[in-house]
């Protein structure tokens, strides 16, 4: 049978320490290890938002400074859909990443900006061809109308 002997004063006094050593150096740790996660996360969100953005630009210099339309308004949704993943992201991880409320109000303030202008553009878009096919419908109906009846001979040839 073995006797189980109690630490000494300085064996407790150093496991305590080493413990505590511990301790200090995973509340130092787990704020970095959030940092890494939230930094990578952002990082792909704002890669997909800054391609949403290049997209765009892209169309604005094909077409002498200003956007196409027609190609503008899935771009548009595009970039408003990047930009809600992020703002989305940040609402949930705001603690965890320790985001400041003032970027995540900015970053919704500019989703509802973007969101709205896509709106705005994509309606003009559904407007424009309402109106073209109206257009085209019209001008065959005028057209039917110009032609006269073709008569057909009659009597003997």
């Amino acid at each position: 049978m073995t006797v189980r002997q109690s630490p000494s004063r300085r064996t407790t006094a150093l496991l305590v320490d080493v413990v505590r050593a511990g301790a200090v150096a995973a509340s130092l740790l787990a704020p970095a290890a959030a940092w890494a996660d939230c930094n990578v996360d952002m990082g792909a969100l704002a890669a997909k938002r800054a391609s949403a953005s290049a997209m765009l630009d892209q169309n604005k210099k094909a077409h002498g400074g200003k956007l196409d339309p027609v190609s503008a308004c899935p771009q548009l949704k595009a970039l408003a859909a990047a930009q809600g993943a992020m703002v989305s992201y940040m609402k949930t991880n705001k603690d965890w990443c320790g985001l400041p409320d003032q970027i995540v109000s900015q970053g919704a303030a500019a989703q509802a900006q973007i969101s709205g202008f896509a709106v705005k553009a994509c309606g003009m878009i559904a407007k424009m061809k309402q109106m073209q096919a109206a257009q085209a419908t019209a001008a065959a109906q005028q057209q039917q109308a110009q032609i006269p009846a073709l008569k057909l001979p009659a009597g003997p040839l």
